[in-house]
């Protein structure tokens, strides 16, 4: 049982500014095309992640906290 291949799409948004408007903007494109979005920068948060939630419904990975489950697997 695999999952089907789909396609990889990037959007940018700024860690740095944590404004509704710019995200709902980053977010718009992708609504209906990913399964998950990935914050992958170290600069984004849990606000971050917890506003890109909201405006989309998906599932959010926070690369940050995807880094600090590795390292506790490793330890």
């Amino acid at each position: 049982m695999g999952f089907p291949l789909r396609c990889c799409y990037v959007q940018e948004s700024s860690p740095f500014k944590l404004d509704a408007d710019t995200y709902q903007q980053a977010v718009a494109p992708l609504r209906d095309h990913v399964d998950i979005l990935l914050l992958d920068c170290m600069g984004y948060t849990e606000e971050a992640h917890q506003l890109a939630s909201d405006l989309t419904g998906l599932p959010v990975i926070l690369s940050s906290a995807l880094m600090a489950k590795i390292l506790l697997e490793m330890i």
